[in-house]
């Protein structure tokens, strides 16, 4: 195992615990599908974001998000500033974002996570979102997301 090798599967493991693969749908003016992938840590943690912005030949964008920007105090990572990677783009999506977690799966309960969400990058791909199938496929995907107890 090389080195790329070793980080690549340490950023699957922390993907694991601190990242986060979503979905949004809206109706109207027409039906729309919103894929993304995120990992936000506090801001201190700035240099490892950008390492695995970089060990990923990442498409999205580092934000800083200052404390102000949050209503609630109980989260740790909301306390503080905090730094997030984020990409939205359909085709940052599916050329880099899912290849990546391909060849370094994430373990644990996020892997099934990732799979309804893969699921969906492809069908809004594909172009499948702007019939009324690809919708109700995209939205019982989503239904399913974020659901462990399966």
């Amino acid at each position: 195992m090389n080195d790329d090798d070793s980080f690549g599967n340490f950023i699957a493991g922390f993907v694991s615990g601190e990242g986060s693969f979503f979905v949004s749908t809206r109706n109207h003016p027409r039906p729309q599908v919103q894929c993304g992938f995120s990992i936000r840590v506090r801001a201190d943690d700035r240099e490892l974001i950008e390492s695995i912005w970089r060990a990923m030949d990442f498409p999205g964008e580092v934000y800083d998000i200052p404390t102000e920007r949050y209503q609630y105090d109980w989260d740790s990572v909301k306390r503080r500033d905090a730094v997030m990677l984020l990409a939205r783009r359909i085709g940052d999506l599916a050329n880099r974002v899912v290849p990546f977690f391909e060849r370094y799966p994430l373990r644990g309960q996020k892997r099934y996570n990732y799979e309804l969400w893969k699921q969906v990058v492809e069908l809004v791909e594909r172009g499948e979102h702007l019939t009324a199938d690809g919708m109700e496929k995209i939205r019982a995907l989503k239904a399913k997301m974020n659901r462990y107890n399966v």
